[in-house]
C-alpha cells in the first residue's frame, strides 16, 4: 500500500503510519472481506465503530481510515460512508426543555427511535435517505445541511461517536424510567461488527477540549448562528473558566460514567500521548 496516497493525519510521522495505521488497515480489511463474503449475516453492510471521549480525534481517524479502506478494498464513495452519532442527538430545544443540556452527549440525549428508524431504512435498502447534520458551532442541527445516503450501494459504514460501545442491557437499565418507548435492541453496539477505542489521559483530553473550545469562540463571529458567540467578549480568564465548567459538568462525567467503562468492549485500542501522537495500538485476540 502506498503510504503517500492519502492525506495524512498531521500528527503522524512515516514511522507511526507504518507501525500503527497500516497494521490497522490490514486488520480491518481482512475483517471486512470476510464479512462481505459471507451472505449469512442479518445485514448487508459492515459497521466499524470508532469510540472515545470528546476531542480524542474520532472524526480525524474516521476520515483517514475511510480513505485508506476505500483504496485498499477498491470501494466507491457510495460504498463506504462516514457517519457521526451526533446526527442522532436530540436538538437543542428538546434538551433545554427537558433540562438535559448538562447531559448533551450522554446516553439520555440520543433519539433512539431515530436511530432505530434510520438503520431499519438502511437495512431495507431504500433508494435514498436524507439525514439531518448536527452542527457543533450552532450546538444544534443545521437547517441548511443534510447527509444523503444510498443504502443499496453501502458496503462499509464507519460510525464514530462517544457512546457506541454500551450493550443494550446497560442502556435499558439506565434509561427505562426516563425514556418512553425504548427499542428492544437499543443503542449502536448491536449494529457494530468491529470497534476501535481511542484512549488518552484525562489531562490531555481536557487540554484538547479547551483548545477546540477557544477555536470555536474565536471563529464564532464568522457564523450566522453560533452557540459560542456569547463567550467571545469574555476575558481570557473568564473564557477559560467557562470552558472548564463545561468540561467538568458535561464531558468529564460522561467520560467517567458512560465511555471509559466500555473501553474493554473494543476490538482495537489506540492510545494517544501529547499532541495526539499515537503511542501504542493493541488488538483483542481473536
Amino acid at each position: 500500500m502506498n503510504t503517500h496516497s492519502s492525506k495524512r493525519l498531521t500528527y503522524l510521522s512515516d514511522k507511526d503510519f507504518e507501525d500503527y495505521i497500516l497494521p490497522l488497515i490490514l486488520y480491518l480489511s481482512n475483517k471486512i472481506k470476510s464479512f462481505l463474503a459471507n451472505s449469512g449475516h442479518s445485514k448487508h453492510f459492515f459497521t466499524l465503530g470508532i469510540c472515545g471521549s470528546v476531542c480524542s480525534g474520532k472524526s480525524s481517524l474516521s476520515s483517514i481510515i475511510s480513505k485508506l479502506l476505500a483504496k485498499h478494498l477498491q470501494l466507491s464513495d457510495q460504498e463506504i460512508l462516514n457517519l457521526s452519532t451526533d446526527n442522532f442527538l436530540h436538538g437543542y430545544a428538546y434538551l433545554e426543555a427537558n433540562h438535559l443540556l448538562t447531559e448533551k452527549g450522554h446516553p439520555i440525549s440520543y433519539n433512539y427511535s431515530r436511530i432505530q428508524d434510520f438503520f431499519d431504512r438502511v437495512q431495507a435498502k431504500e433508494s435514498e435517505i436524507s439525514l439531518p447534520i448536527y452542527d457543533h458551532q450552532q450546538y444544534d442541527f443545521s437547517e441548511e445541511k443534510s447527509q444523503s445516503i444510498q443504502p443499496k450501494h453501502l458496503k462499509v459504514l464507519i460510525l464514530e461517536g462517544v457512546n457506541i460501545l454500551q450493550p443494550p442491557e446497560y442502556l435499558t437499565q439506565l434509561l427505562q424510567e426516563k425514556v418512553d418507548n425504548l427499542p428492544t435492541n437499543i443503542g449502536f453496539a448491536p449494529l457494530i461488527n468491529a470497534s476501535i477505542y481511542i484512549d488518552a489521559s484525562d489531562e490531555n483530553l481536557k487540554h484538547w477540549y479547551l483548545q477546540r473550545f477557544f477555536d470555536r469562540v474565536k471563529s464564532s463571529h464568522k457564523k450566522p448562528i453560533s452557540f459560542f458567540e456569547k463567550f467571545r467578549l469574555l476575558s481570557k480568564s473568564d473564557l477559560e473558566k467557562a470552558a472548564l465548567d463545561l468540561w467538568n459538568t458535561v464531558n468529564q462525567p460522561n467520560l467517567d460514567k458512560h465511555i471509559k467503562p466500555f473501553k474493554k468492549n473494543a476490538d482495537v485500542c489506540i492510545t494517544k500521548a501529547l499532541n495526539h501522537k499515537i503511542s501504542s495500538i493493541s488488538f483483542r485476540p481473536e
